[in-house]
């Protein structure tokens, strides 16, 4: 029933989280923004390395675990992903932090 793939869903989106934010709290780095797929499939998730709020992102397959890709593209400010989870849509900022792309 769909109450059974939601609860599958958030019990899987959870443990995807929570790995994630151990592994990056460990190298004293936490995400900014996390945005599971409308499939409930796909993690896509900003980290910042630098300090200096030039946000990069990463798309995870919640139920292998593994990342997808390398980091996507820095300065993401904001995401969400598409009605049939198949595209990622992102916003970038510009050099004084303000969106200004979409993709």
């Amino acid at each position: 029933a769909l109450e059974d793939v939601n609860i599958s869903f958030f019990l899987s989106f959870l443990a995807s989280f929570l790995h994630t934010i151990a592994q990056q709290v460990e190298q004293n780095r936490a995400p900014w923004t996390m945005q599971g797929s409308k499939d409930h499939n796909l993690l896509a998730y900003t980290i910042d390395f630098s300090g200096q709020e030039q946000f990069m992102l990463f798309v995870k397959d919640i139920k292998s675990g593994s990342l997808l890709s390398k980091p996507i593209i820095k300065g993401v400010v904001n995401m969400e992903w598409s009605t049939d989870s198949k595209s990622l849509l992102y916003t970038v900022a510009d050099a004084m932090q303000r969106p200004c792309r979409y993709f």
